[in-house]
């Protein structure tokens, strides 16, 4: 299959998840521990092909034989770059699949908001239902709270159920913003903004906007004054860094809260969605 931008950044992504367990370490250094098989000697001199310089740029896309090999070394890098999250934002599998098999692969804490049991069988819960579960599916904040609202904006899409797809866009937004504020996603926020802009966004308009520059670069500079928002909180210890048993989802929900206006509603328009 022909690679396209979204193999790019998830290639880019897997590999930063990879370098961030090895601390400081070169492409040549994490090829050697994940690949040593890759080195050849010549005589007395080792050579390689240098591949994972261009997994780093996100320029060749690993075989599934190296994705495995790397996964034992870094845990959960398999379920990244494969993640269902990446079918979701390209859009080209039939609904029928999102709605089975797709919404299936992701885990237990965004299925069991959306599947209810009718008549002894799981079912998923109507895109009409959505609205009042999405600050729920919000809080979870990661590939599989994404993954889940972009299968039911397709579905929203489809049904042409305009209003709703606003909300389920803008909670997608606001999913994005919080964890491109955080590595190593920080480091792709404009890359993963101009996949949702291109791929994602346009579906939840209630006309077909044109694909603006602007709109990738007001997201990356927000992401930036989110980050920014979080240093001064623990800089004046509103935000007890000292505490014990702080966690990465309390910083998730102060910044739902910051989005939400509880530190200030004129805040709310600043970090609302350009679409």
């Amino acid at each position: 299959m022909r690679r396209d931008w979204i193999d790019v950044i998830r290639t880019a992504i897997w590999y930063a998840y990879i370098e961030s367990n090895f601390s400081h370490a070169t492409s040549y250094q994490i090829e050697k521990i994940i690949e040593p098989e890759a080195f050849v000697k010549d005589k007395n001199y080792f050579y390689h092909h240098n591949k994972w310089a261009k997994y780093k740029l996100g320029k060749h896309t690993p075989e599934i034989e190296l994705i495995n090999k790397a996964n034992q070394h870094v845990k959960g890098t398999a379920k990244i770059i494969n993640h269902v999250l990446w079918e979701a934002i390209r859009g080209h599998k039939p609904m029928k699949w999102f709605m089975d098999d797709g919404v299936k692969q992701l885990s237990w804490d965004v299925q069991r908001i959306v599947f209810k049991s009718v008549n002894d069988q799981m079912e998923l819960i109507p895109v009409s239902k959505i609205r009042k579960e999405l600050r729920r599916i919000e809080r979870i904040s990661s590939f599989d709270a994404l993954a889940l609202l972009i299968i039911y904006l397709r579905i929203a899409d489809d049904q042409n159920q305009r209003e709703i797809a606003f909300w389920i866009g803008r909670s997608i937004y606001r999913i994005l913003l919080v964890m491109c504020v955080f590595s190593p996603l920080a480091n792709f926020s404009y890359g993963v903004a101009f996949l949702f802009y291109l791929n994602v966004f346009p579906l939840c308009q209630s006309e077909m906007r044109q694909y603006d520059s602007q709109d990738v670069d007001d997201f990356s500079n927000k992401c930036k004054m989110l980050n920014h928002t979080l240093l001064v909180a623990e800089d004046r210890n509103i935000i007890d860094v000292e505490r014990k048993g702080i966690s990465k989802k309390m910083y998730t929900n102060f910044l739902f809260d910051i989005q939400d206006g509880k530190r200030g509603f004129e805040i709310i328009q600043f970090f609302s969605p350009s679409f």
